[in-house]
């Protein structure tokens, strides 16, 4: 027989969580897989849930990471994940390890790379199993998870660190990882509600019986009483008694503020911070403390505690800020030392609260009169510090639920791009811009061959991506080195226009096509490139279809002309040798930089090799302009001493 009871006075055993608490008696221990089954136990019932499977990526920042949310209802006492990877078949595949993150309450904190948080941040770390695939191309796995907390779970699912290699979309053949979780979850159905101070006779068979007792709020100490139990006739009593939280969500009400908590020593002084909605877990919460500099005295302590679902109340007895159901945070303010920060990445979805109380180590009498003032400041952000100046914080969503995470530059990692092991320096990162931007001044070349031939669209192409691709880069660098005149999506996605027409524009010039079909060609060439980058702007393809087509046109123009003409186009040998063969070089070159040997570690100075080589290749490659004709030509000279004369220029005729 079982009895409840609640209190407010007296010394506090351990705080409890206001709401419902489920009791699972047990008659004997379960079996060894914790696994129970809905057809062999009374009053369980077992539900499925599945989302739809995502690609997984190779980790280079949490972004990378595949999330997924599951609901579980309250009541459950078993969950049986079900985790299912597939790979293509292909040459491109190579065994590979897949690993798997859960967490309840928010997404989970995960570190691949092994980078440093910033200062003052308390990490717990998330459960994680790994699904390895070798010689199959699929792998399935299982994790139980016995008496859950009800709520969000999150699954956060990865490949091992990338190479670092930037490699072209559509380009290079890639593998396709795909991974799919399944939840399988065994709750409770019937479950009987416990009162405080009345009894409530149970009778044990061999299957686990489960009570729920409903505690109010601001409860300090739960007693729970488990008396007269007779096992048989005799006196032992081989029952097992567990006790977890089934916390409910209930109206929001978010404080963040900047209050001044009176701080004493006889009772803590308790906030609530309710993060309870499921909206609030993926972004960082900080609490900062800072103690009247005058009312600190050298004798004195200012100790804290940071948990979630229940205060921590027992300063007394113990300052290891452990609760019944959470391992809290601890802070302390002292003379020396008159401010405390605390910074917790994705906070659990559930009410948290800050203890505070002032304690003397030396001579708790000293402490009797005392009082501290200290200024207590609590705010959500999505990202610490925006990221700080060498990264980018990122909104990320899936499906309704949004979280964010920082994406950082210039060699700077971390949870918050604070880890500095592999940083650039300040004088790297401006060569970097120098470079990337200085590099583009080489198009001066095309544009100068441009109007000294006459090929003023040509030339206005070359000066359009010169300047765009200079203040791209110049905006798209970290840290103290970066100008941006325009927003950076605006940057870029002129750059790469730019980049594409140039190309195109230059293999048209080398066709030789009559001038009016040429600029025809011009125009839709640039429509059909401005497209594609709309619709998938980093695809390989999609630049590189139209240039292929331009290439087609002007070897088929050379076709044509060695065939009318019968011998090769160009005719001088000079062309070949000083001009065509170094610029088809140099664009080779760049080409295959550009395609295979740029990583994030060399693309400084890789992709100003590439400007150098494209602007260089394009300036040796445009044709010479056409010869001058005279400007009146007699083509037919008659009997009587007449001739026909066509001025080519300007298309009109005479009879002389």
């Amino acid at each position: 027989m079982g009895r409840a009871g609640t209190g407010t006075g007296g010394e506090a055993v351990a705080a409890v969580v206001a709401g419902p608490l489920l009791l699972l008696l047990l008659a004997r221990p379960p079996p060894a897989s914790a696994g129970y089954s809905g057809k062999s136990e009374v009053g369980l019932v077992s539900e499925h849930f599945s989302q739809a499977p995502q690609r997984l990526s190779f980790y280079s920042w949490y972004g990378s990471a595949r999330l997924f949310r599951f609901r579980v209802p309250p009541d459950a006492v078993l969950l049986r994940w079900l985790l299912q990877v597939s790979r293509e078949s292909g040459a491109a595949c190579t065994d590979a390890e897949i690993t798997v993150h859960f967490r309840s309450g928010a997404p989970p904190v995960i570190n691949p790379l092994g980078t440093s948080f910033p200062d003052d941040t308390a990490v717990q770390p998330s459960f994680q199993v790994g699904v390895p695939l070798s010689t199959t191309p699929r792998s399935n796995a299982s994790v139980n998870v016995s008496h859950p907390a009800p709520g969000d779970w999150f699954v956060a699912a990865h490949l091992p660190p990338s190479s670092q290699k930037i490699e072209l979309k559509g380009l290079a053949p890639t593998c396709a990882y795909v991974f799919q979780p399944e939840l399988l979850v065994t709750r409770v159905v019937e479950i009987s509600i416990m009162e405080p101070d009345v009894p409530l006779p149970q009778t044990l068979l061999s299957h686990p019986s489960y009570l729920k007792v409903f505690v109010p709020d601001y409860t300090r100490e739960l007693l729970l009483e488990l008396r007269d139990c007779v096992s048989n006739g005799s006196l032992g009593c081989p029952v097992r008694l567990t006790v977890g939280p089934v916390t409910l969500p209930s109206n929001f009400q978010k404080p963040l503020d900047r209050v001044s908590v009176r701080v004493c020593s006889d009772t803590p002084s308790v906030m609530r911070l309710r993060l309870n909605t499921g909206m609030d877990s993926g972004g960082s919460l900080t609490i900062s403390l800072r103690a009247n500099k005058t009312e600190m005295r050298n004798e004195t302590v200012v100790v804290a505690c940071v948990n979630a679902a229940s205060p921590f109340l027992g300063f007394n007895t113990s300052l290891n800020c452990t609760t019944a159901f959470f391992q809290g945070y601890p802070l302390s303010l002292s003379a020396w030392s008159r401010r405390a920060n605390l910074i917790i990445p994705y906070p659990e979805t559930d009410n948290w609260y800050l203890s505070l109380q002032l304690m003397c180590p030396e001579n708790a009498e000293d402490c009797e009169q005392a009082v501290v003032h200290v200024e207590t400041t609590l705010y959500l952000v999505p990202c610490l510090n925006d990221c700080g100046p060498y990264g980018q914080c990122l909104l990320l969503r899936r499906h309704s639920y949004l979280y964010a995470s920082c994406s950082c530059k210039a060699g700077w990692r971390g949870w918050s791009c604070t880890d500095n092991s592999t940083a650039q320096t300040v004088a790297q990162q401006r060569a970097a811009t120098l470079l990337l931007t200085l590099s583009n001044l080489m198009f001066l070349a095309p544009i100068a061959v441009s109007v000294r031939r006459f090929f003023l669209v040509e030339a206005s192409v070359y000066a359009y991506t010169m300047f765009f691709s200079t203040f791209y880069h110049a905006c798209d660098q970290p840290g103290e080195a970066v100008l941006c005149i325009l927003s950076y999506d605006t940057l870029q996605y002129c750059d790469f226009l730019g980049s594409g027409a140039a190309i195109w524009v230059t293999i048209l010039c080398m066709a030789r096509l009559k001038t009016v079909l040429k600029y025809v060609l011009f125009l839709l060439g640039t429509l059909v490139i401005a497209m594609s980058l709309q619709l998938d702007r980093r695809g390989m393809w999609n630049m590189l279809g139209p240039c292929l087509f331009a290439f087609v046109i002007m070897a088929s123009m050379w076709a044509y002309r060695c065939g009318h003409r019968r011998q090769c186009y160009p005719t001088s040998w000079q062309r070949w040798a000083f001009y065509l063969l170094p610029g088809v070089s140099m664009a080779s070159v760049g080409i295959a930089i550009y395609t295979s040997m740029m990583t994030s570690d060399n693309y400084y100075y890789t992709h100003s090799i590439w400007h150098i080589l494209l602007a260089g290749s394009a300036a040796l490659l445009l044709p010479p302009p056409d010869q001058p004709a005279e400007p009146w030509a007699c083509s037919q000279k008659f009997p009587c001493h007449y001739q026909i004369c066509k001025n080519d220029r300007e298309e009109l005729y005479a009879v002389t």
